[in-house]
């Protein structure tokens, strides 16, 4: 993906969306794969860790998107920092004559935004960490206040459409080296790249080339994986004794047992990683 933009033009629109995409499945990979492994690893000891990522890219609401990426993270702030504010937020609303706007800003919007500013910090500390924080937080907030104030209910698969909408667009923040970078392919990807004025330094400009068709082929191949694959959990749902899967929901999904073609698919995904152990393949997520 894109860390600075050639003689400091604009990306294409292919390329932004593509780079995007790519890096948003990039990550989910590799955050899915070394939860999994800790989840493996501690069982080997004893250790029986909570499940930490639960397919949160068929998410279709925001809230539900962070109930299922980095659960464990997520536990923590809504503990420690989101329900003490929102305590205190209607501890004072109880005692005053707040309307329902107001109320529902102090017991919910603002402790949700605090608590992914909080939270976005945590990843790191730089600007585009802080927006990434924020940019959830909104999100939250409005989808909050949209179930709060009875809006309709909108059809699942807009309901993920925007929902992938504002995580694509939070991890190109995420990713980019500033808010200049991240300014300016999001105002690609999203068409109003006229109304942003120019601010990168064509001097420390740097492209990253890559074949698009190739990369459309992968995000196509791996996308498709993602949204109609069961996931770990999931194949292993006959032993896996967790709270956080409803088993009813994944009836007629394929289940992992003892068999010769689970023994040819283990030994054919342990070839691979022997063979790729020589290859610089840090994790995505380690530095966070």
């Amino acid at each position: 993906v894109f860390d600075r933009v050639a003689d400091g033009q604009l990306v294409t629109l292919a390329a932004a969306w593509l780079g995007a995409l790519a890096y948003t499945i990039q990550l989910y990979f590799d955050f899915s794969g070394y939860s999994d492994m800790a989840i493996g690893i501690g069982l080997i000891f004893g250790l029986k860790l909570p499940l930490n990522f639960n397919s949160p890219l068929k998410a279709t609401c925001i809230s539900d998107f962070w109930r299922r990426w980095h659960m464990t993270m997520t536990r923590f702030f809504t503990n420690y920092v989101f329900s003490p504010l929102a305590m205190n937020g209607m501890r004072r609303a109880l005692g005053d004559r707040y309307g329902h706007f107001r109320k529902y800003t102090v017991t919910a919007g603002g402790p949700v935004i605090v608590t992914f500013l909080v939270a976005g910090i945590w990843h790191g500390a730089g600007w585009t960490f802080v927006v990434y924080g924020l940019i959830h937080g909104f999100a939250l907030a409005i989808d909050h206040a949209w179930r709060e104030f009875n809006g309709i209910k909108l059809p699942n698969f807009l309901g993920w459409a925007l929902t992938m909408s504002v995580v694509v667009s939070g991890l190109v923040v995420f990713r980019a080296m500033d808010l200049d970078v991240a300014t300016h392919i999001l105002a690609t990807m999203w068409g109003v790249a006229q109304l942003i004025p120019n601010t990168i330094d064509a001097s420390m400009a740097v492209y990253v080339e890559f074949d698009k068709r190739m990369a459309a082929t992968f995000i196509l191949l791996f996308g498709t994986i993602i949204l109609a694959a069961p996931n770990s959990q999931e194949l292993m749902r006959g032993i896996w004794k967790q709270d956080e899967l409803d088993k009813k929901e994944f009836e007629g999904m394929p289940i992992w047992k003892p068999s010769p073609m689970w023994s040819i698919a283990t030994a054919l995904v342990l070839l691979v990683g022997i063979t790729s152990m020589g290859d610089n393949s840090a994790f995505l997520y380690y530095q966070f």
